[in-house]
């Protein structure tokens, strides 16, 4: 999903991929948050907007991963089941809790580099 920067004039590049799948669904996910100009043709957000987006994404592309890898490792429905014993939470703090639950039940299997968001 390519987003124009209103305030720096930039068009960024914002992907949510499927780890399963390598279907990128950033516009599906973002659904109506960042508006489509058709004017221009072309989502516009300004960079407080995206600035957000992008940790969010960050953190969320980050988890999906996890859960695949615990998937791959030790079997969705072991994953499944974990994940369904998690209270809900909000949309910001949903990474750490399905983290801190993976790794509470499996450990890590690996380090995790999130200095790349």
């Amino acid at each position: 999903m390519d987003i124009y920067n209103v305030d720096t004039q930039e068009t960024l590049a914002l992907r949510m991929i499927d780890p399963k799948t390598g279907v990128d669904w950033a516009v599906d996910w973002v659904d109506g948050a960042i508006e489509y100009n058709p004017e221009t043709e072309r989502y516009e957000a300004d960079t407080r907007t995206l600035d957000w987006w992008i940790a969010q994404m960050g953190e969320h592309q980050a988890m999906h991963d996890l859960i695949h890898e615990y998937k791959c490792n030790y079997g969705t429905d072991a994953v499944s089941d974990v994940l369904s014993t998690i209270p809900f939470s909000d949309f910001t703090s949903q990474p750490y809790d399905i983290f801190r639950a993976l790794t509470d039940k499996f450990g890590i299997s690996r380090k995790l580099d999130l200095t790349r968001w």
